[in-house]
């Protein structure tokens, strides 16, 4: 495991998105990627994780009405929304998310990794309205970073962010402002030598080590962020994956000091947690589908697809930890 790269299996079986969620979705689909308080509209992407996650319709009314009702706000421009609906029903899901991924491949970490959550997470349910409002919401907050991704190296991601801790690069004001950090003297010198793996398996571990090594939001987002672009990598094609990877190292690391350059455990500490005894996978799984944050929900959902992807177990840990199950 330490610092290979691990060739990725079929994700966990899923029974569909259920009918409960595909009726949620339908209602849900007007509002702005952004709350009324300026935050990020994080129900598509909870409601279709809390599904995976085998949640009643109940559960899915009720966040719904939490959030519909105190929270959203309808799409204030629909026109992209409503142009990228035509395109999928006319050409189909995959050539519609293809053709636009050329673009957006550059701007990975927009919204702070949500505007390429919520259509990795549209994706899985297969719901072309959501898929369209994903491509709108990433339309509309796109942001490339400054500066040229690394072409790549021998060095794996994890070993590049261990050396970038030592790194004398000044904090962004907000952990999200990932330009605040790539357009600094030094960033793109220190992380040259990382290896770019197109199926972004190494970068994974990369982000889940940091977030071992620091429990908050900001490192939260890196595993949940490179979970869902490991989604869409398969989608595009050779040219447009290899940027799309490039873009992502870059958009970790960035965010790896954004979080504040925390030291990160040693292969052997990472080796300690694996083998720990945790409870079983229903117990975690329940435990996140009643938590009332939607921020465990999405760790769990991409933990469990991460586990059965890579066998690492370093991800039933931090499930189990996210809902603080360690005991």
């Amino acid at each position: 495991m330490r610092g290979t790269t691990v060739t990725p299996k079929s994700a966990p079986a899923r029974r569909g998105p259920s009918a409960g969620l595909l009726d949620v979705l339908d209602r849900q689909v007007q509002f702005d990627a952004r709350t009324r308080q300026g935050l990020s509209n994080h129900l598509p992407m909870e409601l279709i994780a809390l599904d995976a996650l085998g949640a009643s319709p109940a559960r899915l009314e009720e966040m719904l009405g939490r959030w519909a009702h105190t929270m959203l706000q309808p799409r204030a421009d629909p026109s992209n929304f409503h142009a990228f609906l035509v395109d999928l029903r006319l050409d189909g899901i995959d050539a519609t998310v293809a053709r636009q991924m050329v673009r957006l491949a550059e701007s990975p970490g927009s919204e702070w990794f949500h505007s390429m959550i919520r259509l990795a997470y549209a994706l899985e349910a297969r719901h072309v309205a959501q898929i369209a409002s994903a491509l709108a919401d990433w339309t509309a907050y796109e942001r490339v970073l400054p500066g040229e991704p690394p072409a790549g190296g021998t060095t794996p991601a994890l070993e590049v962010l261990r050396r970038l801790h030592g790194v004398p690069l000044d904090e962004p004001r907000s952990h999200a402002d990932l330009g605040a950090v790539t357009e600094q003297e030094g960033f793109a010198e220190a992380i040259a030598e990382a290896v770019v793996d197109e199926t972004l398996s190494d970068l994974a571990l990369a982000a889940a080590a940091v977030h071992v090594a620091q429990d908050d939001i900001a490192s939260l987002h890196l595993v949940t962020g490179v979970q869902a672009a490991r989604a869409l990598a398969p989608l595009v094609d050779d040219a447009t994956r290899a940027r799309f990877a490039r873009r992502m190292v870059q958009a970790v690391a960035a965010g790896y000091v954004g979080a504040g350059a925390p030291e990160l455990p040693t292969d052997a500490e990472l080796d300690v947690i694996r083998v720990r005894a945790l409870p079983p996978w229903d117990v975690v799984r329940a435990a996140a589908v009643a938590s009332p944050d939607v921020h465990v929900t999405k760790l769990v959902h991409s933990c469990r697809i991460e586990r059965a992807a890579t066998d690492d177990p370093l991800y039933d840990w931090l499930a189990a930890r996210q809902v603080d199950l360690l005991g």
